[in-house]
C-alpha cells in the first residue's frame, strides 16, 4: 500500500491493516484476558472484561451492541436487577425463604441454588426442576416467600390468568420480581389475530411474544391485587454505574417489585 493511502488511514483502520487477521477477529476474547482493559464487569459473575457481546434476537435483522455477558450469559437487565437486590432489599440473606423461580435464567439459577436452602425452578417446557403451567399453578395458596418470574408474561395469552395464579402463591408480606419489556406508551399493545412470528416480532419485537406492554403493566399487576413498586435503574445506579455494568446498549430497565 503507497504512503499516500496510509496517510488517508484512521487509527483504526491502520491496526486493521497491520494486525494479523486472527488477532482482530479474537480481538475482544484476547483483551477480555486482560484486566488493565477492563471497561466492563459483570456483578453476576464477577468477571471484568473489555467489552459484552452484541446479540440479535432470533428472526431479527437488528443486532443489540455490547448486551451479553460471555462468562454467565447475563443481559442488562439481569445485571442491573442483581444491583438493586445487592443495594436495595434484604433479598440474599433471606435464605430459608421458599422461592419459585419461573423460566429460570441460568446466569441467576446456578447462583441462587447456593444461596436458597428451598429453591425450586419450574418452566412449561420440563426442563426444570418441575413441569408449570403459570395459568394453573398446582400449588396451595401462600406457598412461596420469593417469585421471580422475568420476561415470561408477554408470552402467555391469558396474563390476567397468570398474574392472578402468581398472586395467590405468594405468601403474606412476600416479594415477587415480575420483569416485562415494557414500552413508553401508555396503553399495552395486543392483537390476538397476529399469530404468524415474523407479524409478532414486527408488532411486539419478539417472534414469540402476544402483547408489547405499555405503562398500563403496573394496573393489571395491581389488578389482582398486588401492591406494586416501579424502580427506575437511576434510584439505584450512577451513570457511571449503568455503563460499567451495563454496557453501551439503549436499554432502560425498570424494575417491578410486587407484594402481597
Amino acid at each position: 500500500m503507497g504512503k499516500r493511502n496510509l496517510d488517508k488511514m484512521t487509527p483504526k483502520k491502520f491496526f486493521k491493516y497491520i494486525l494479523p487477521y486472527r488477532l482482530i477477529v479474537h480481538k475482544d476474547k484476547l483483551l477480555n484476558n486482560f484486566f488493565i482493559f477492563a471497561q466492563r464487569k459483570c456483578p453476576i459473575c464477577t468477571r471484568k472484561l473489555f467489552r459484552f457481546k452484541s446479540w440479535r434476537a432470533p428472526m431479527s435483522a437488528i443486532e443489540q451492541k455490547e448486551l451479553i455477558c460471555p462468562y454467565c450469559g447475563s443481559h442488562p437487565r439481569h445485571r442491573k436487577l442483581w444491583l438493586y437486590l445487592n443495594k436495595k432489599t434484604q433479598f440474599f440473606k433471606m435464605t430459608e425463604a421458599h422461592f419459585l423461580h419461573v423460566a429460570p435464567e441460568h446466569c441467576f439459577s446456578y447462583k441462587f441454588q447456593q444461596i436458597f436452602k428451598k429453591y425450586l425452578t419450574a418452566d412449561l417446557s420440563g426442563l426444570a426442576m418441575v413441569k408449570m403451567d403459570i395459568t394453573n399453578i398446582d400449588y396451595p395458596d401462600n406457598s412461596f416467600d420469593i417469585i421471580f418470574c422475568n420476561h415470561v408474561l408477554e408470552h402467555i395469552q391469558n396474563d390476567i390468568k397468570a398474574m392472578s395464579e402468581l398472586y395467590r402463591v405468594l405468601k403474606e408480606g412476600g416479594m415477587a420480581i415480575l420483569l416485562v419489556p415494557m414500552s413508553s406508551n401508555n396503553t399495552t399493545y395486543e392483537d390476538r389475530s397476529i399469530v404468524a412470528p415474523e407479524k409478532r416480532l414486527e408488532a411486539f419485537g419478539h417472534h414469540d411474544h402476544v402483547r408489547f406492554y405499555g405503562k398500563d403493566y403496573l394496573e393489571r399487576l395491581q389488578s389482582v391485587g398486588f401492591a406494586v413498586l416501579a424502580i427506575s435503574e437511576e434510584e439505584y445506579l450512577s451513570q457511571k454505574e449503568i455503563k460499567r455494568y451495563s454496557g453501551i446498549n439503549d436499554h432502560y430497565d425498570i424494575i417491578v417489585q410486587c407484594t402481597k
